[in-house]
């Protein structure tokens, strides 16, 4: 998902990694898209990225409880 500059270049590919999920009996509470990473790690290394996975994780914590 990351090789993407834009997110129109991004298509279907998000919803096509989730129907097969779904169709799996999982919901997908979220999605983090993260476009123009090219090195290994990069996304790991972008702090602002790391964030909004945080705070997308604290979301399905809540809505465990």
């Amino acid at each position: 998902m990351a090789e993407q500059t834009k997110p129109a270049e991004r298509g279907f590919a998000i919803e096509a990694m989730q129907r097969p999920l779904e169709a799996l009996g999982f919901e997908v509470t979220d999605t983090l898209p993260a476009e123009g990473y090219f090195e290994k790690s990069a996304v790991a290394r972008d702090p602002v990225v790391q964030e909004r996975a945080r705070e997308a994780g604290r979301r399905f914590a809540r809505g465990l409880m």
